[in-house]
């Protein structure tokens, strides 16, 4: 993955583009953050284009929230005392989620 930062959020959902899309757009100056195409095919259909794109700025504006959350929450189960097998267990999927969304 590029060490590249992303264009800082949050997003919203923009106008609907003639073309047959929606735009994301950042908070800031940038003219768009990503177009969700639509057309007449029943997988592209406007209200799914419009529900992928809520879904993409939802997920993409409680992104560093989340990630923050699960830091957290695998290091207060870091410094449990006991060698509880589900803790550590818990703590294991959590820190390989971290991984994963930090990619």
């Amino acid at each position: 993955m590029s060490k590249t930062k992303h264009t800082p959020t949050p997003y919203k959902i923009g106008r609907v583009i003639d073309e047959g899309a929606i735009r994301i757009d950042a908070a800031e100056d940038e003219p768009f953050v990503a177009i969700v195409r639509f057309s007449d095919h029943p997988a592209r259909t406007k209200a799914i284009a419009i529900a992928t794109a809520e879904f993409i700025v939802r997920a993409a504006n409680c992104h560093d929230e989340l990630v923050a959350g699960i830091k957290s929450a695998a290091n207060e189960l870091a410094y449990n005392n006991g060698a509880d097998s589900m803790i550590l267990r818990v703590r294991g999927r959590l820190c390989a989620l971290l991984d994963k969304v930090q990619a």
